[in-house]
């Protein structure tokens, strides 16, 4: 109903704005003034993050770049204005602002309190072992490919990349000049695939490679006929420690904070004179 869409509407705009008070940095950098009044790398930031999947200020283009710090300075403006004709005294605003400050002092709380909790390497250790079914990855090859018309093209090719010292380099010379593929711009590089996600012929002479060779007989698809170059051959399994030691240090952190977190709540319950009507 119209009651909760605007109950979901105050609560979305209430938490973009406190993660957008969260992300301002002390050191932020001054891109425009209005009035005397500064606006910020931080703030055109903010800006930006209401758009999905938006880039940072620095990384747009300097047009782009001149749009969102026109757009800053209309709303700076409005800012000015509504602070003029004295919305600070109007009770919405008020009610508001209370609701914000109590949010932000406790989100700002909760940043804090996590900030504080170290975590041993062993304790980072038993997260991971506690998720090691969730740490598991496919079997996968990151392989390059040119792609030609007939077997005769595609020998061709072999004969020329036979006996390379630079294999990579040349291979992907040979699929810019060479391959009809769409990733011939891109030197034939395919990325890395799973088992299975390319066409059988394919995937089977991919994955029969060693790393840092090439099929030496042209590979027949319904695309046509490949020559086939695998960088590298990731067998699958679970994902080593090492490589995600920093996320497990953050998930341990996360967990033990939880159960300070719900340790603090209950004793503060105890003492707390709470009333539910």
């Amino acid at each position: 109903d119209v009651c909760s869409s605007d109950l979901n509407m105050k609560k979305l705009l209430l938490s973009t704005l406190i993660s957008a008070t969260l992300a301002l940095s002390l050191q932020a950098k001054t891109v425009a003034t209005v009035n005397g009044d500064s606006i910020t790398d931080d703030d055109l930031n903010m800006i930006l993050r209401q758009a999905p999947n938006a880039p940072e200020f620095a990384a747009l283009e300097k047009e782009m770049q001149t749009k969102v710090v026109d757009q800053a300075v209309s709303r700076q403006l409005l800012i000015q204005n509504a602070l003029k004709d004295g919305i600070e005294k109007n009770p919405e605003f008020q009610q508001a602002l209370e609701i914000i400050k109590k949010n932000i002092a406790l989100e700002i709380w909760m940043k804090t309190s996590v900030e504080s909790i170290s975590i041993s390497e062993k304790e980072a250790k038993a997260f991971y072992q506690e998720n090691l079914q969730t740490l598991t990855r496919p079997k996968g090859a990151h392989a390059y490919h040119i792609l030609v018309k007939t077997e005769a093209e595609a020998k061709k090719v072999i004969a020329e990349l036979k006996g390379s010292k630079t294999l990579k380099a040349d291979f992907t010379a040979a699929a810019v000049k060479y391959s009809t593929g769409p990733s011939a711009s891109k030197g034939g590089d395919l990325g890395t695939f799973g088992e299975g996600q390319m066409v059988k012929p394919f995937s089977e002479a991919a994955f029969a490679l060693k790393a840092g060779t090439m099929t030496m007989t042209p590979v027949k698809t319904q695309f046509g006929w490949h020559v086939i170059f695998v960088e590298e051959q990731n067998e699958g399994g679970v994902v080593p420690y090492a490589e995600v030691k920093t996320q497990m240090n953050e998930g341990a952190k996360m967990q033990k904070f939880k159960t300070v977190l719900e340790s603090k709540v209950e004793s503060l319950k105890k003492a707390a004179k709470i009333t539910i009507n």
